[in-house]
């Protein structure tokens, strides 16, 4: 419809190069990226490294390339924890967590890329070297993916001092940042 009206299309996704696919189905996305839809778009939006390699393998021109990494409103983010603060002993209370006991919280997808199993093992290795009187801190994986199940193994072991709270909406987050001592 777009093209149909000229009007310019600017695209943005999410696609990188996978490794090693040479199978029929990404053989048949690369013939419909390279003949049907890339042709199609005026300008790309690249949202980093990674991205830009996949729109230049697939020969999309460097001038047709636009820098659009994802960014962050700091400003809401922090008026919404402000505004999450009044509640942050019912979220305490909701999430099971005793009053007094820091809180680190991971945000993001449970994949290899973001390392949460290194935040784990950092917690597992600083409870080892607490003293006895300190209090233990908490570690709320807000989040899911992939790697939930190797990580839930892995805590067992630390009981109630590791939490899996699921994926959580934008939306969600500020409480949880409010409350959490460590990011």
């Amino acid at each position: 419809a777009a093209a149909a009206n000229r009007i310019p299309v600017l695209f943005r996704g999410e696609s990188s190069l996978a490794s090693g696919q040479n199978d029929l189905r990404s053989r048949a996305r690369r013939l419909f990226y390279q003949n049907w839809l890339l042709p199609r778009v005026a300008g790309f939006l690249a949202i980093g490294t990674r991205n830009r390699e996949f729109y230049r393998h697939h020969g999309v021109n460097q001038r047709r390339l636009f820098d659009m990494p994802y960014a962050v409103d700091n400003v809401l983010f922090q008026r919404r924890c402000a505004q999450a603060r009044p509640q942050r002993e019912a979220l305490r209370t909701e999430l099971v967590l005793a009053p007094g006991r820091p809180v680190i919280l991971f945000a993001g997808k449970l994949i290899n890329v973001k390392a949460p199993q290194e935040l784990l093992a950092a917690l597992t290795l600083a409870r080892k070297n607490l003293r006895q009187d300190a209090a233990a801190p908490y570690l709320l994986f807000a989040g899911d993916g992939p790697l939930r199940g190797t990580l839930e193994a892995a805590a067992r072991p630390l009981g109630d001092a590791v939490r899996f709270v699921g994926f959580r909406n934008q939306s969600e987050l500020p409480a949880l940042y409010d409350l959490c001592d460590l990011f």
